[in-house]
């Protein structure tokens, strides 16, 4: 069970998450803080300001105001809480304060916690590198009455996620009445609806000629808010000092989320290949076959000789073989394994996550299957086995990743 301390406790998602986390058996409130700690009655003591906390809990969430921030990240550091801050309307010094802080505690930041809303960062993302500026791009949100920032900090960051496929060549448009002029390809369109009792919505538009790409984010209730911070509170306990996002936290949950099985594949080992451009000149020679292949590895040389292997597809081993030699390879150093199959895990979190390849290799030797050859890059690991081993190698490793 996992303790938290609600800095602004009674607001609206304060109220909201306090109630989710008492509703269940993994988190506890273990006290609250807010500028009128009288206003509501509650099953845990409230205090006026975060100075009187007596430091009992182990993971800190802020659903407060700005200007409460410096005194709540100093006492976090001095009582080494982790803090997550769901705070919107943050300033560039605020950020640069919690930069400062996570040299020394973990800081978890999200303009918004919902996941729904970090997904779609990354598809307006990739919309925008692929639609590039043959399409205008605004952004509309709507929130309720009684907000106070506009633009919403959401709207905001989604801004900067466009604009990231941009290089952040982009400027922002906060509306359109005081312009008298025509609208250019370097501007992204930023506006905001104020009403009633609207949670929460974000649309992105593409807009090209004769179509528009519409990406949108409807909340329906600040749950989603409350658990997406709780879901962090569980992500950041644990986490050494640094500086996190909602990213990371999804990331962590995607380390691996797929197995590719590539069957009649053939492992070429090259022994004693003359250092230099040896290899990039058999490369050329290769492709001018149209032979592909994968999986490239080389030693550092060693008197002026390394030792290159590269997989291909097992139909175009006798052919590379050819080629090989015709580059003037002997046959005493060619070594072509033809019984092979390669596995490959792959998921966007790897990048982030430390131990995948340890899992890899491990889930395999515990069964007693070596790996012939393996290469990594920040999001792929494949390795190769021997043929024989196919199905307990995929078994090993499906059951490693839970996939």
């Amino acid at each position: 069970m996992i303790k938290l301390l609600i800095h602004g406790c009674h607001g609206k998602m304060g109220r909201t998450l306090s109630q989710m986390a008492l509703s269940g058996d993994a988190f506890a409130v273990a006290a609250g803080v807010d500028k009128f700690p009288d206003t509501y009655k509650t099953p845990f003591p409230v205090y006026g300001h975060i100075g009187d906390c007596d430091g009992q809990a182990e993971v800190v969430i802020d659903f407060s105001r700005p200007e409460a921030l410096p005194p709540l990240v100093d006492w976090c550091r001095r009582m080494k809480k982790p803090l997550i801050v769901a705070t919107t309307g943050l300033t560039q010094s605020d950020h640069a304060l919690l930069r400062e802080a996570s040299g020394t505690i973990p800081i978890f930041q999200a303009a918004n916690m919902s996941l729904g809303v970090n997904l779609i960062m990354d598809l307006v993302a990739q919309a925008a590198c692929v639609l590039g500026d043959h399409f205008d791009i605004e952004i509309l949100e709507m929130h309720h009455n009684q907000k106070i920032d506009a633009p919403s900090g959401t709207a905001l960051a989604l801004a900067d996620s466009v604009n990231s496929a941009f290089s952040g060549d982009k400027r922002y448009v906060y509306g359109r009445c005081s312009r008298t002029q025509r609208r250019d390809s370097a501007e992204i369109g930023i506006h905001a609806i104020r009403g009633g009792t609207l949670v929460g919505e974000h649309q992105v538009h593409f807009i090209g000629t004769d179509e528009v790409v519409e990406i949108a984010h409807r909340a329906q209730s600040k749950r989603i808010f409350a658990q997406g911070a709780l879901e962090a509170a569980a992500f950041i306990k644990s986490k050494s000092a640094g500086f996190y996002t909602m990213k990371d936290l999804m990331l962590e949950h995607s380390a691996v989320t797929q197995l590719y099985i590539e069957e009649e594949q053939a492992l070429v080992t090259l022994h004693g290949l003359p250092a230099g451009d040896a290899a990039a000149n058999l490369f050329v020679a290769l492709a001018r076959e149209k032979i592909n292949i994968d999986m490239i590895s080389q030693t550092a040389p060693d008197g002026g000789r390394v030792v290159l292997s590269f997989t291909l597809p097992l139909r175009d081993a006798d052919r590379s073989e050819q080629v090989i030699g015709q580059a003037g390879i002997p046959s005493s150093r060619i070594d072509i394994r033809r019984d092979i199959v390669k596995l490959t895990v792959e998921g966007p979190g790897m990048a982030r996550q430390t131990g995948v390849a340890s899992r890899f290799a491990s889930a395999l030797t515990r069964c007693g299957i070596g790996i012939e050859a393996i290469t990594t890059s920040e999001t792929k690991i494949s390795g190769c086995v021997d043929a024989s081993c196919r199905d307990s190698a995929a078994n090993a490793l499906t059951e490693a990743f839970g996939l």
